[in-house]
């Protein structure tokens, strides 16, 4: 009995030492996912305002008054 609960503490320290590398991992793979995906709709001419680059011309207009 004391051999499964030293291997169940063992599991459980795996997984806290490793939770916080699988959380940037995955962190990185949404984020690779989601980048690509954006990146696709510009290139598709679909994307929303929000994600196309903004116009130099606004800004200048904008410090012109």
């Amino acid at each position: 009995m004391g051999g499964r609960v030293s291997l169940f503490g063992w599991f459980i320290v795996a997984a806290a030492c490793l939770s916080p590398i699988l959380t940037f991992w995955i962190a990185s793979v949404l984020g690779r996912f989601l980048r690509r995906k954006r990146q696709s709709r510009v290139l598709r001419g679909g994307a929303t305002v929000a994600d196309q680059p903004r116009s130099p011309r606004m800004d200048n207009a904008a410090d012109s008054e």
